[in-house]
């Protein structure tokens, strides 16, 4: 019997939270959409919709559906990369330019640095008042930090780098990281403070470079993908334990990390298998996990549907949005899990006590059928299922779910 399987017969009369999941839809006229992120508080996505080459920003509510943003004077395009945790403030890129949007004021151009020929938003604090992003001047790209009393400011390189990109920041823009080519094997991520400045935050063991691409409320987990231990992998980075490999989904042979939530718990990107991308979240407290699966454990229908990436998620880590391909084609997703993946929590029950005695006689039921899922401590060693598979699993039990 299957994980999965497992669940599902040992939950048959308890009643389980159901999983949500959403087609975005495409704007008038699109044939595709993507979404890129999600405010914190889990009520508004935002990314692109349009034709290939000349999408616009889009806004996405529950309740309004799909809204387009528009485009900057004399712009082709636009695109939403980054939102407030309230939802009310958008960033991202028109054509040539970067753009703060707000409903009160639409779309505004945030200049360039001096000698700037373009500039992209990436990302903006929690409060809507700090953006970060990247400007190439005639020189160089430069990382830079923006607000309305600062204008566009130059946050500088790496030791001997030729640019630099900022990609997120913490909840006040305080703290910001990006990457920097640093190196000639490639570029090296950088956690950026205004005491410090712009610090190498080096590499996972046995690697050369690192990309990051969000960063936690507090500034003090950044996620993002470089090259280590199998190759291309994600990453999670702290202040106390440095740049950890993050493995990926089996067959995996490349992995990304492309949002953390606001509380640090939660990781979700893709993994590249044998089978293609595939959305994938970390959680605290069990194996890397595919985002599809684990929604069609909690009830979603996806049938016709594949999850390509997971490109944000809400503070609280229960609302994942990204991109994959439905009946429609190309579209963008937002998904609500009802609880994390917990691997105490066999039984996938919702309902409190969320731990009891049904999860372990799912754990039972997975040991007695052989099946991988029940070698809670990842042993290699035959037999694989052994005694410390129960010691593992008791453990994890008492130390309960996030």
């Amino acid at each position: 019997m299957s994980r999965h399987a497992a669940i599902l017969f040992l939950s048959a009369g308890q009643a389980l939270a159901q999983a949500a999941f959403t087609d975005v839809g495409v704007l008038p006229g699109a044939n595709f959409s993507s979404c890129f992120a999600i405010s914190g508080n889990a009520q508004v996505a935002v990314g692109e919709s349009g034709v290939i080459g000349t999408p616009h920003a889009f806004r996405w509510t529950s309740t309004g559906g799909i809204q387009d943003l528009g485009v900057l004077p004399s712009q082709p395009s636009s695109s939403a990369k980054g939102i407030s945790s309230n939802g009310s403030v958008i960033v991202g890129v028109s054509g040539s330019r970067a753009f703060r949007w707000t409903l009160a004021g639409g779309m505004q151009d945030l200049g360039l640095l001096p000698n700037g020929v373009s500039a992209s938003a990436a990302a903006v604090s929690a409060d809507g008042l700090t953006v970060v992003g990247s400007c190439t001047t005639s020189g160089t790209t430069y990382a830079f930090r923006w607000t309305s009393a600062t204008g566009m400011q130059n946050l500088g390189l790496l030791h001997s780098a030729n640019f630099s990109v900022a990609q997120a920041c913490n909840f006040d823009g305080s703290i910001i990281t990006g990457f920097s080519d640093a190196t000639p094997s490639g570029p090296r991520a950088f956690r950026w403070t205004a005491a410090g400045g712009m610090v190498d935050i080096g590499v996972m063991p046995s690697g050369s470079v690192s990309q990051p691409y969000s960063m936690s409320g507090g500034g003090n987990t950044i996620v993002g993908s470089g090259n280590g231990v199998g190759g291309a992998r994600a990453f999670r980075w702290t202040n106390t334990g440095g740049m950890v490999n993050l493995g990926a989904l089996p067959t995996g042979v490349e992995s990304g990390a492309r949002a953390v939530s606001g509380n640090a718990k939660v990781i979700v990107g893709y993994s590249d298998t044998f089978f293609g991308l595939r959305a994938t979240i970390w959680p605290p407290a069990a194996p890397v996990t595919s985002i599809s699966e684990f929604l069609t454990v909690y009830g979603a229908n996806l049938s016709n549907w594949t999850l390509l990436n997971a490109n944000g998620v809400s503070t609280d880590g229960l609302t994942v949005v990204g991109t994959g391909t439905g009946p429609g084609g190309q579209r963008g997703w937002v998904a609500h899990l009802p609880v994390l993946p917990c691997d105490a929590n066999c039984d996938g029950s919702t309902s409190p006590p969320l731990l009891n005695m049904s999860d372990y006689m799912c754990f039972i039921t997975r040991f007695a059928a052989g099946g991988s899922s029940a070698n809670c401590d990842a042993s290699t060693t035959p037999p694989v299922l052994n005694i410390f598979d129960y010691i593992c699993f008791q453990t994890k039990f008492v130390a309960g779910c996030p």
